[in-house]
């Protein structure tokens, strides 16, 4: 809160350099306020003391997300922990709103300038990514994922599985299916226990043609894996 001083046509903040500033003017005569000039000058701190320059060997890891959203607090624990166990290789910068739509309003328009087509429709939280500055240059940032696919990359750095590039899906596999196959079936029963069995035996009585899907290891082709079976 700011009073101007009597026939004081200008007023200079020294502010300290940070993320966010904000200068609230009020005064009983708002009317003066037109005729003042305002000047912020960044070039100094209170302090005196100098900004801190970037570290190029820190990997920024911005995490953008709204407060009560476990998806977003599972991620922020896991990086900061990365932090902590890591402090010369990586800082996390956090991007906590309030409420999701704030957290969406704040992602919306930073997003779609990331390179990663990936982002543009990304609007869940968390939204993770690298680089030097999310807020001014998202351009400049490395589009990670969400929680899991964060997740998944943490993993692979202390060899938690073979590192995939974030957002590969699964790959599904040749089984042998061609149109005209001929395999045609009333029901298909996944699991040949007691109660697959007995479901299975009650339906071919009434007439219908069944299949039963259970698991063997091995399966006579040789597979260690199956559907069905509990």
């Amino acid at each position: 809160h700011f009073s101007p001083p009597a026939g004081s046509q200008e007023a200079i903040f020294l502010l300290r350099a940070s993320s966010k500033v904000r200068v609230s003017l009020l005064h009983p005569r708002s009317s003066l306020l037109a005729g003042m000039a305002f000047k912020v000058d960044f070039s100094a701190s209170l302090g005196g003391a100098a900004v801190a320059p970037v570290d190029p060997s820190k990997t920024k890891l911005h995490v953008a997300g709204w407060a009560a959203c476990g998806f977003f607090q599972r991620t922020k624990a896991a990086l900061v922990g990365l932090q902590t166990l890591l402090p010369d290789k990586y800082e996390v910068v956090l991007h906590e709103a309030p409420s999701r739509d704030e957290y969406r309003q704040f992602i919306s328009s930073l997003r779609t300038q990331l390179p990663d087509p990936r982002a543009h429709g990304h609007s869940s939280s968390p939204f993770v990514c690298t680089g030097a500055d999310l807020v001014r240059d998202p351009a400049g940032c490395t589009f990670l994922g969400g929680c899991d696919d964060t997740l998944a990359w943490a993993r692979s750095l202390f060899g938690g599985g073979p590192a995939k590039p974030p957002g590969s899906g699964a790959v599904m596999a040749p089984d042998g299916y061609a149109p005209g196959h001929g395999y045609d079936y009333d029901l298909v029963v996944i699991g040949g226990g007691s109660g697959g069995l007995a479901a299975s035996k009650e339906a071919a009585k009434l007439g219908a043609k069944v299949a039963v899907l259970d698991y063997v290891k091995p399966s006579p082709q040789g597979s260690t894996w199956g559907l069905g079976g509990t």
